[in-house]
């Protein structure tokens, strides 16, 4: 929901504003402003757009590009020590 939230507020208005606008076309700008944001949302998770993000920062670029897998293998044996300690628990509790 954030990241919707994040992406509508760069979606240009167009359109918006006029006086004597009928509540229907109000309703369609507004439906077609949240299409284009959910676009923009989806978007930024390609692997393209995080290519060229990453090329934008340079060094600091690279070391989160070496960062991501470390995370990734981190947070799945986190998980299974989690299921290991809550397995325990509940054997030991009954």
């Amino acid at each position: 929901m954030a990241a919707l939230l994040l992406a509508l507020a760069r979606v240009p208005k167009v359109g918006g504003g006029r006086s004597g606008q009928r509540l229907r076309a109000a309703l369609h700008a507004w439906s077609d402003r949240l299409h284009v944001a959910r676009a923009f949302r989806s978007l930024r998770w390609t692997w393209a757009v995080r290519a060229v993000a990453m090329g934008r920062l340079g060094r600091r670029g690279r070391r989160l590009a070496l960062a991501e897998p470390v995370l990734q293998a981190a947070g799945v044996v986190l998980m299974v020590v989690w299921f290991g300690l809550l397995y325990a628990n509940v054997t030991a509790a009954g």
